[in-house]
């Protein structure tokens, strides 16, 4: 496995714990006595999704001396490729 198709996997996949993070919040929210624990998932979830924009601007960087620019934010909103290619 590449390191771009690492880096594809992390960055497409803290978005989708960021959104589960994000609904279990809603959801234990209901409940008074995870009122810790919604705080607490509440942080983490801001920590992760700052993690992520620093993780995007690092990969930006990294491809900004190696692909067009034209194709850097493509890349970044689609870390997983286009639909159905599939490199084996």
């Amino acid at each position: 496995m590449s390191g771009f198709e690492v880096a594809g996997i992390v960055l497409g996949s803290v978005p989708i714990v960021v959104s589960a993070l994000q609904l279990y919040v809603k959801g234990a929210s209901t409940i008074n006595r995870l009122r810790f624990a919604t705080k607490e998932l509440k942080s983490l979830t801001r920590n992760l999704q700052t993690e992520h924009i620093k993780l995007q601007n690092v990969y930006e960087k990294l491809l900004a001396d190696i692909v067009p620019e034209s194709q850097i934010e493509a890349m970044i909103n689609n870390p997983f490729g286009p639909s159905g290619v599939h490199q084996k």
